[in-house]
């Protein structure tokens, strides 16, 4: 049943203001060691410091030959030995040369490497190409240090932890590291007329999409564990019997359908009957007005999105995943978004926060993209959605030109 007196919200006046409100009432969950074999898209839970210098010592920059600097003159000079990547560098005694690779480390005493294209070479002997006063000290030497001293950091807690970012942890981190633990996500559909994807369907019904949607959003992230995805119908105790199980697993849970004003839209008085506090409802935006957060009774975060597949997919984009970002540790908490430039731009505004759908198109020469709005009729045009890249943001009031926009993209 639905409770008649409820509580003054605040009213927001843009999206972001939702994300810092419902950020600002969360917890960060809690933190493991993992092996590094498993750290793959792991979110840092502490910084990552060098345990010696980048490089470790002086090494070559190229394949050729270690010299000191007063032994470059005209004539042949004798090359003495070999300096190989992984191997301790031979000695470079006073007028030879030492054959060296690229990575490997440079002898003592040589201060500059000769490029070997640079060089007349023969079995055991060298001379100079190049007029004498072509060479200089430190030429082609990675000095050691350069890159980082001992010590310093290289990664910063909060961040996802990205194929070059494992370059670094390889590099300096210990063989388990500190990451937060990934989060526990449960996804709710509500809607009597809902059935599985693929199942015969009568023409009152329709296929649920939201549920595959949200699924194929959050399955990029190594950081989510989706724990369960379930449809329940618009019945109140049935709905709340769902959510109750759901809230005592999981961490965040991800809700579509049941939130805006009808006499089937359960999802606020249910939420508020078992113990989650209402931190925002509807915010000026098209699609995805009804949009609700709420922090569960034990510090979930919750996000009621609309029913409309487009809504769905603009309300996931623009606020839960930024929310379920700050919820697992990161730092960054806005998903993909470029600087797009509009063809065939319409001009038309609205009084709200537009997310309109596009489609990219190839970049102009100079490497600005380009895209296209999604030709649409409305937040039910789930053809429109499945043709689109992600959505333009057109802020309030303002009309739609060629811009630059900001474009938020789905994951590959």
């Amino acid at each position: 049943m639905k409770n008649s007196s409820l509580p003054q919200l605040p009213k927001l006046n843009h999206p972001d203001e939702a994300i810092e409100r419902m950020c600002g009432l969360l917890a960060r969950i809690s933190t493991e060691l993992v092996s590094q074999e498993v750290a793959a898209g792991r979110v840092l839970a502490e910084p990552i410091v060098t345990d010696r210098p980048s490089p470790p010592m002086d090494v070559s920059a190229m394949d050729g030959y270690a010299l000191r600097s007063e032994d470059i003159r005209p004539g042949k000079i004798t090359v003495i030995g070999d300096s190989l990547a992984g191997h301790a560098p031979p000695v470079l005694r006073e007028g030879n040369a030492v054959r060296i690779f690229t990575g490997a480390a440079v002898p003592q005493h040589a201060t500059l490497v000769v490029k070997r294209e640079d060089t007349h070479e023969e079995s055991d002997t060298i001379e100079l190409k190049e007029p004498l006063e072509a060479y200089r000290t430190g030429q082609n030497i990675r000095r050691q240090g350069e890159n980082a001293a001992t010590g310093s950091q290289v990664l910063s807690s909060g961040q996802e932890i990205t194929a070059p970012r494992r370059v670094a942890l390889a590099t300096f981190g210990a063989d388990e590291i500190r990451v937060y633990r990934r989060i526990r996500l449960s996804i709710v559909n509500t809607g009597d007329e809902l059935i599985e994807p693929g199942q015969p369907v009568l023409p009152w019904q329709i296929r649920d999409s939201n549920g595959p949607l949200l699924a194929s959003l959050v399955k990029p992230y190594a950081w989510i564990e989706l724990i369960n995805r379930a449809r329940v119908a618009d019945q109140y105790e049935v709905l709340k019997n769902r959510l109750n199980l759901e809230l005592q697993s999981c961490d965040a849970l991800l809700l579509t359908g049941g939130v805006s004003m009808g006499d089937t839209d359960h999802v606020p008085n249910v939420l508020r009957d078992l113990g989650a506090s209402i931190v925002f409802h509807k915010l000026p935006i098209r699609p995805g007005k009804p949009v609700l957060g709420a922090i569960g009774p034990t510090g979930q975060a919750i996000l009621a999105l609309p029913g409309n597949p487009v809504s769905v997919a603009a309300t996931a984009l623009r606020i839960a995943l930024p929310v379920l970002k700050f919820l697992a540790g990161l730092e960054d908490l806005m998903p993909k978004t470029a600087r797009v430039q509009l063809v065939d731009a319409d001009q038309k505004s609205i009084p709200l926060h537009w997310y309109r759908p596009i489609q990219l198109l190839d970049p102009t020469p100079d490497g600005v993209q380009r895209v296209r709005l999604t030709p649409n009729l409305g937040s039910g045009d789930v053809v429109a959605l499945s043709s689109s890249d992600g959505f333009i943001e057109v802020p309030a009031d303002c009309k739609t030109s060629s811009g630059p926009w900001n474009c938020w993209m789905f994951e590959p």
